[in-house]
């Protein structure tokens, strides 16, 4: 694996989430893995980090190369799993308000958290 880091991983995936940090952490704190995800945000960013030096992909991709290049960021994932992991915790840790149908929203820290 090259110097990639997970502080990489994670300003990348919050940049593919396009939300604010406190819906991210949100995201993360109540466990969500749909496509618009906190946690599917972080597998995109190590597919796009572990495959940045490959060719785009186009019709003449072979499916070995494109089994390869999940394997990649599988790697990525699974070597920062600890790293994740305390994210998480740290995010269910914070208080958080506007998640409600009945809030004003959109997500954000809650004044009483210490953060």
């Amino acid at each position: 694996m090259t110097a990639l880091t997970f502080t990489n991983l994670v300003a990348l995936a919050r940049q593919l989430f396009g939300k604010t940090e406190a819906e991210f952490d949100y995201s993360l704190a109540v466990g969500k893995r749909d496509t618009d995800s906190a946690m599917a945000a972080l597998t995109n960013a190590a597919y796009a980090l572990t495959n940045a030096h490959l060719p785009e992909v186009n019709e003449a991709t072979r499916v070995a190369d494109l089994l390869q290049r999940q394997d990649n960021a599988r790697a990525l994932i699974d070597a920062t799993m600890p790293e994740r992991e305390a994210m998480i915790a740290a995010a269910r840790l914070k208080h958080y308000a506007g998640w409600s149908v009945h809030s004003a929203g959109p997500v954000r820290y809650a004044e009483s958290d210490p953060s």
